[in-house]
């Protein structure tokens, strides 16, 4: 549909009528998800939670603050999931394990961290670890 150019852009649709115009919608909140992995790719974090698989099956190790991981590139999939529901993006990042002294991730495979969610409508945050 064409607009005439002394009209405003169509905004973004929004899920439902009559949501506040501040409304935080899809591409924005994927644009800060991205923005959150691009900061925090290639660095290195202690990370209370993380989350991988013995023998496939998974289980999460709280991390006394011993072991060290690497955000690496993370498929897109794992990066945009918006499998828990409609209205919050659950992003989570591929990890490697650069030091681990007290082998507390040995055996463990396809680590990820479950990084900041975000909650279309508002842009609310919710730290998932």
């Amino acid at each position: 549909m064409l607009q005439e150019l002394d009209t405003p852009p169509t905004p973004e649709p929004t899920p439902f009528p009559g949501i506040d115009p501040a409304y935080i919608g899809v591409r924005a909140v994927e644009a800060r998800v991205h923005a959150d992995y691009l900061a925090a790719l290639g660095k290195e974090f202690r990370f209370n939670k993380v989350y991988g698989y013995l023998k496939n099956v998974q289980e999460a190790i709280k991390n006394d603050g011993s072991i060290v991981f690497r955000v690496v590139k993370t498929s897109s999939d794992r990066l945009i999931d918006w499998s828990t529901g409609e209205l919050w993006l659950d992003p989570a990042w591929s990890l490697e394990v650069v030091e681990d002294p007290k082998g507390l991730t040995t055996g463990m495979e396809d680590l990820w961290y479950h990084a900041t969610s975000y909650r279309i409508g508002t842009g609310m945050t919710d730290d998932m670890a």
